[in-house]
């Protein structure tokens, strides 16, 4: 009893020493914010916004009258054209495009924002190689490990066979999109989904059959942090420094839930699970290293929350924001008929995560 008294004392003591202070922040001149990724496949594309303070309560990042201009291998290709759809109420505003304007690997594309009122960003990029996926095997398996993320869960892995670079250092991103295809009489509809890292979930809160979770299992996603016993996985990133020497090389990356096809006279599925491998700059690499170190993981538990803070990257000089160049491969192979139906119909009245 003493020492329930006790704790309750300290308890109190606590509490009682909780007092608001108020923060006075000055505020600071607003920045262009530029982000753009950018592959031979689509024409040159960015977003343009601006930054915002931090106790504002709804934040204003709309930032119009911007002018964009692009180069390529310092030659002028021109402005691009702002092309917000007034109809859309999803995507934000800032969408600018420069139609007609593409980029190939080994070019050095540039880009320079100017505003009313706002120092001129400018920012560059390298477009990297096209890396081909050569192969990609799969097997089944059910983890019996009380540390797997996929414990206890019918999973598939892929053994993605690829080529190694051998002239300079790059850059890849691995990953796993799963395109369920459903069909019931006349009416089809389609619903793609990527999957997020398995360690992010909080297990038996989610329903595993809702989503799909990613196990980047090989040795190449581990990425070790200013402590020797530190490792996080940074969304599918790594290098070819990371890769044996053996050409080609096997990336090993697991997913679960499993799902087929199915097919019956009233509703139908068709599943399609596709790897893709991404060449990424270094920019789009860094930013994702930085992105992964806010989630350290020593076994399941997540360290990233009390980590020390680190510096956003960016490499936008007298702005902020990350412009990166990638060009992807990608392997498809559609799931075999099996004899459950989906746990999700999309003509009935609940949803899915």
């Amino acid at each position: 009893m003493k020492l329930f008294f006790c704790s309750w004392f300290v308890l109190l003591a606590f509490i009682s020493c909780i007092r608001e202070v108020e923060l006075d922040y000055p505020p600071v001149p607003a920045k262009i914010v530029l982000n753009a990724s950018v592959s031979p496949d689509q024409p040159v594309s960015a977003f343009i916004s601006k930054t915002w303070f931090l106790l504002d309560s709804v934040p204003d990042i709309y930032l119009p009258d911007a002018t964009v201009h692009v180069y390529v291998n310092n030659n002028y290709k021109g402005i691009m054209q702002c092309i917000d759809d007034p109809t859309d109420t999803l995507t934000a505003k800032g969408q600018y495009q420069l139609a007609g304007c593409y980029v190939r690997a080994g070019d050095q594309l540039s880009l320079k924002v100017q505003a009313p009122g706002y120092e001129t960003a400018t920012s560059g990029v390298t477009i990297p190689p096209y890396t081909p996926i050569m192969s990609v095997d799969t097997v089944r398996f059910q983890s019996t490990s009380l540390t797997s993320p996929f414990y206890n869960i019918e999973s598939l892995r892929f053994m993605v066979r690829m080529k190694k670079e051998q002239s300079e250092r790059h850059y890849y991103r691995m990953l796993v999109e799963r395109v369920v295809e459903y069909e019931k009489g006349e009416e089809k509809i389609s619903v793609s989904r990527y999957g997020l890292n398995g360690y992010f979930l909080i297990n038996g809160y989610l329903p595993y059959s809702s989503f799909l979770m990613v196990n980047y299992e090989d040795p190449v996603f581990q990425m070790t942090d200013m402590s020797s016993v530190s490792q996080y996985q940074s969304y599918g990133i790594y290098t070819d420094d990371l890769l044996k020497k053996q050409v080609p090389y096997n990336v090993r990356l697991s997913v679960a839930p499993v799902e087929n096809s199915y097919k019956s006279d009233t509703l139908s599925t068709r599943v399609t699970y596709k790897v893709h491998l991404q060449t990424i700059s270094e920019s789009y690499y860094q930013y994702f290293r930085m992105v992964g170190g806010f989630g350290i993981w020593i076994g399941n538990i997540n360290w990233g929350d009390i980590a020390s803070s680190s510096e956003t990257y960016t490499n936008v000089y007298n702005g902020f924001g990350v412009l990166t160049g990638y060009q992807q491969d990608t392997y498809s192979f559609t799931m075999p008929d099996g004899n459950t139906p989906p746990e999700w119909d999309p003509w009935n009245k609940y949803g899915s995560w």
